[in-house]
């Protein structure tokens, strides 16, 4: 698939801008995505994650998020994480003094 977006930011992904080029193509060929990202629409704003393996919606708000949740339809498989700005696997490395716990095995 050829790529005619340009690049973006990712604080300006973050605040709403940008778009995921694959969506108009998942949509045409799996309508049932096309019928997810409708439903949540009108909630907050849907997004496809990369490819289009799962669709998602930000929210401010835990309980926000949880009412939506408790509101979609049976038969969805949802969940409810929170967003992290940082990797928790930086904060470990972090902690982690220069070359401890590093090492070459041989097979």
């Amino acid at each position: 698939m050829t790529r005619n977006s340009p690049p973006i930011t990712i604080a300006r992904f973050r605040s709403g801008e940008g778009r995921n080029d694959f969506e108009p193509l998942v949509r045409l060929r799996y309508p049932a995505v096309a019928e997810d990202l409708d439903r949540l629409g009108p909630r907050a704003k849907a997004r496809l994650t990369g490819s289009g393996a799962s669709v998602f919606a930000g929210f401010a708000h835990e309980a926000a998020a949880r009412r939506v949740l408790w509101d979609l339809p049976g038969g969805w498989r949802a969940c409810v994480a929170r967003g992290r700005n940082r990797s928790p696997l930086l904060d470990r490395l972090a902690a982690e003094k220069p070359g401890e716990n590093w090492g070459v095995a041989k097979r």
